[in-house]
């Protein structure tokens, strides 16, 4: 209630993971403020939250990014009130957290920014969300978890919120779950990927499989691909093909010549007349971190000398080549956004057939639209597809969101992907 009659124009909600910040105190708002004639808008840092709370709530969504490289039009006209709902804005950055405010400024609109400040921090520079509730943002707090049904296992979450581990495996010992210990890591992810195939398809997506080191995370995904290919929920042929995975640089980092090693690739959004274009996937052919320069080698055209500290930085991101199989039964994940082939930043796809001779894919939408994509090769080439626009692959079989990204890439425009032995693990880089 207390919600529904703020005055104020920017009101946060503070809450832990399950206390229904979304499926319950978000879609009652969403209801009240549309009865009392206001246009409600879902929005997040990334693409696949703004979809779950423009679900929730039951109106049009976007991700932030998108939300502010749209043109405001202000006019004199009649338009109803806004309201802008904001999930996950622990994840805003200091830049967009002001761009976003202004912009609402600008239009009128009243702004909701929901999170948690312990919970998801923003990838850019700046605690926006923190530092609007330290200095005086209305903020109604939510405390009490509901999701976990089981009174022990509520009283396990409260105690890892409270930082108190000890505490937390006692409630799991007396009847809030249940602590498996196995004599070696092999039996454990042996154990592991047996139980996880075991489970109903629809469970598998909703259970998290997690390893504390790199190395430990992929022989864990392999173990459980193995059985899942025996199982016959993956499909025997396979098609390996190279993919490009973030190296998730922050903006400091990304200014800096000595954050880029020789083999990365590096694509820019946009561009300026003589400067690298925008679309094409660069590779860093030298470093000079003294000098603070990096060497771009492009596919053709001219090589770059480029200085990320003086121009470029925020519109560059780079990447490390993996090389990525795929068989029917994967999920995959769009990472770019391609508006006229209606495709999403965060939208998910299936692999229904794969034809490995061939270097081509089926892939079936949540919407039942599929799609082929072929020409799937090294240079991670989509044929057909806007080169800036890729998919990564997060397949929900792992129990993880693995996302890799596809540009064009130099060097190696005649290689293709080849076909995977039948029964094969993934290969690796």
């Amino acid at each position: 209630m207390g919600l529904l009659l703020s005055p104020h124009a920017v009101t946060g909600i503070q809450g832990s993971a399950g206390t229904a910040k979304t499926t319950t105190v978000l879609a009652t708002y969403a209801r009240a403020a549309r009865d009392r004639g206001f246009e409600v808008r879902a929005l997040a840092p990334t693409a696949t939250a703004a979809s779950v709370l423009g679900n929730a709530i039951g109106t049009e969504h976007m991700t932030v990014a998108r939300m502010l490289g749209t043109t405001s039009t202000i006019d004199c006209g009649e338009h109803p009130p806004k309201v802008w709902v904001v999930d996950e804005a622990s994840m805003l950055g200091a830049r967009d957290a002001e761009a976003l405010l202004a912009q609402a400024r600008a239009e009128g609109a009243r702004l909701v920014l929901v999170g948690d400040v312990d919970q998801l921090g923003s990838v850019e520079a700046g605690r926006a969300f923190g530092q609007l509730q330290d200095h005086g943002m209305a903020t109604f707090r939510l405390e009490e978890i509901v999701r976990q049904s089981n009174p022990e296992t509520r009283k396990a979450v409260e105690a890892m919120l409270d930082g108190n581990a000890q505490a937390a495996f006692a409630a799991l010992d007396a009847g809030g779950g249940r602590v498996v210990e196995q004599p070696d890591t092999q039996t454990r992810q042996a154990v592991l990927a047996r139980d996880f195939a075991a489970l109903y398809r629809e469970d598998r997506a909703r259970t998290l499989v997690l390893d504390p080191t790199r190395q430990g995370r992929q022989e864990l995904i392999d173990a459980i691909r193995a059985a899942l290919v025996r199982d016959g929920t993956l499909g025997e042929d396979a098609m390996v093909a190279t993919v490009l995975e973030s190296r998730g640089l922050t903006r400091a980092e990304a200014k800096r010549a000595a954050s880029y090693q020789p083999g990365d690739i590096v694509a820019f959004r946009k561009s300026e007349k003589g400067r690298p274009r925008a679309g094409i996937g660069y590779r860093v052919e030298a470093v000079e971190a003294e000098r603070g320069t990096v060497r771009l080698v492009p596919d053709k055209g001219k090589a770059h000398d480029w200085q990320p500290a003086r121009w470029g930085s925020a519109q560059a991101e780079a990447f490390v080549e993996v090389e990525q199989e795929f068989r029917a039964g994967d999920k995959v994940q769009f990472t770019r956004n391609n508006y006229r082939a209606e495709r999403h930043n965060g939208d998910t796809a299936e692999v229904v057939a794969i034809d490995p001779v061939g270097s081509s894919m089926v892939v079936e939408r949540e919407d039942g639209r599929r799609d082929v994509r072929s020409g799937l090769g090294a240079s991670g080439v989509v044929q057909g597809q806007h080169r800036r626009c890729g998919f990564g692959v997060c397949r929900d079989q792992k129990g993880q969101n693995q996302r890799g990204r596809l540009y064009r890439q130099p060097h190696r425009p005649h290689q293709r992907s080849r076909p995977a032995r039948r029964g094969a693990g993934r290969r690796r880089r």
